[in-house]
C-alpha cells in the first residue's frame, strides 16, 4: 500500500506523456500511475494502456432485457386483456415494436448509466487528491509511491517540466466504506418500498383510508333493485319500447316511403350493408363478424318491429341511429329493406 501520493501538475500532454515514460522505466506499475484532466485525452496519446470498460457490455444486457419486458408488455398485455379488432392480428406489429423499442432504450441507458456509477464508486465519498489547476487546463499526474522513494519521484516530475508538485498523505483517498455503506442503504430501502407497495396492493396489509365512496352502495350496469320512476313522470329520452313493441305506429309500405327509405338507406346504413343491403359494404371488412345480409333468411324472418327495435338500439356492433332517423324515417328504411327482399 502506498504512503505517500505525489500530485505533478503539466500544462500540455507531450511532457505528460514524456514524464508517464519517465515513471514507467523508473519502475512504477501503471496501476500506481493516474491522470487527472478535465480534458479527455486519448489513452494512446498519453501513452497509457488502452482501458477495457464492461459498461457497454453492461449495457447491451439491459438493452436484452428491455427488449424481454417489451415483449412481456405487449404479449401479457394482449393475452390478459384481448380486444379483437376487425381486420388486424391479436398482436399488431408496429405498436409492439414501438413499446419493445422505447423499453430497450430505457434498460440500455439506465443499465450503462448504473454501470458507470457503480464502475467509478460516484458518488465519491472523502478527500481524494486534487488541485484546482486541474479545472483551469493543467493535467495532473498521481503517483503512489513509499515514502522512501517520494523524493526520487518528485524531483523525477519536476525535471519533466511540472509547474507545480504537491503531496497528499494516505488519508487523501475515496472513502470506499461509506460508498458501499450509502448504496447499500440506498438498495435495502428501494427493495424495502417496493416491498411495501407489493404488499399494499396486493391486500395483505390492509389499511381502511377514509373515503366516501367505501360508504356508497354501488350498483352496476342493469343490476337492481332500482328506485322507480314517480307515476306522474314523463320520459324526456323519446319514444318508448314497451313489450318489445314500437311505441309508434308503423308507416304504411308505399312508393313514396320506399324512396324516403332508399335516400336514408344510402346515408345511414349502405356504407356496412352495400347498396342491395347484402352485407357487403365498403366498412364491411373491418367489422368480425360481417355486417348482417339483410336479403338472407335470417332477417326474412324478423318481424318489422324486431327489425324497428334493432335500428333503435342497435345490436351487437351496430350502434344505435336513434339519433339519426326519426321514428317515421325508421319505418320508411324498413319498408325499403323489404322491397330488397323481394
Amino acid at each position: 500500500m502506498a504512503d505517500i501520493q505525489l500530485l505533478g501538475l503539466f500544462n500540455e500532454a507531450a511532457s505528460t506523456a514524456e514524464v508517464i515514460e519517465r515513471l514507467r522505466r523508473a519502475g512504477l506499475g501503471d496501476e500506481q500511475v493516474s491522470v487527472i484532466s478535465s480534458v479527455p485525452y486519448r489513452s494512446s496519446m498519453l501513452r497509457r494502456p488502452d482501458i477495457t470498460s464492461r459498461i457497454a457490455a453492461v449495457a447491451g444486457i439491459g438493452a436484452l432485457v428491455g427488449v424481454l419486458i417489451g415483449l412481456a408488455i405487449t404479449f401479457g398485455t394482449y393475452l390478459l386483456n384481448p380486444l379483437p379488432v376487425g381486420g388486424q392480428p391479436q398482436f399488431p406489429i408496429p405498436p409492439t415494436l414501438i413499446v419493445v423499442f422505447e423499453v430497450m432504450m430505457l434498460g440500455m441507458m439506465w443499465s450503462a448509466f448504473g454501470a458507470f456509477m457503480f464502475i467509478n464508486r460516484m458518488p465519491v465519498f472523502g478527500h481524494p487528491p486534487f488541485s484546482e489547476e486541474v479545472v483551469d487546463g493543467s493535467i495532473g499526474v498521481l503517483v503512489q509511491a513509499e515514502e522512501g522513494r517520494s523524493a526520487g519521484i518528485e524531483g523525477l516530475l519536476r525535471e519533466a517540466g511540472a509547474s507545480a508538485v504537491k503531496r497528499f498523505d494516505s488519508s487523501a483517498r475515496a472513502n470506499t466504506r461509506t460508498w458501499v455503506q450509502v448504496m447499500g442503504g440506498a438498495g435495502a430501502a428501494v427493495t424495502l418500498a417496493l416491498v411495501l407497495v407489493l404488499l399494499l396492493a396486493y391486500e395483505v396489509i390492509k389499511i381502511p383510508f377514509p373515503t366516501n365512496m367505501a360508504d356508497t352502495v354501488s350498483v352496476a350496469h342493469l343490476q337492481g333493485p332500482r328506485l322507480a320512476a314517480p307515476v306522474e313522470a314523463v320520459p324526456v329520452q323519446g319514444p318508448v319500447f314497451i313489450a318489445g313493441q314500437p311505441a309508434v305506429a308503423q308507416v304504411v309500405s308505399s312508393p313514396s316511403s320506399i324512396q324516403r327509405g332508399q335516400v336514408l338507406f344510402g346515408i345511414n346504413c349502405l356504407m356496412c350493408h352495400g347498396e342491395k343491403g347484402q352485407g357487403n359494404g365498403r366498412l364491411a371488412t373491418y367489422f368480425n363478424p360481417k355486417p348482417a345480409d339483410l336479403t338472407g333468411e335470417k332477417v326474412r324472418a324478423f318481424a318489422d318491429s324486431d327489425i324497428y327495435l334493432v335500428i333503435s338500439l342497435g345490436r351487437g356492433q351496430m350502434p344505435s341511429l336513434a339519433e339519426n332517423l326519426s321514428p317515421d324515417s325508421r319505418w320508411d328504411v324498413i319498408n325499403y329493406v323489404r322491397s330488397l327482399q323481394r
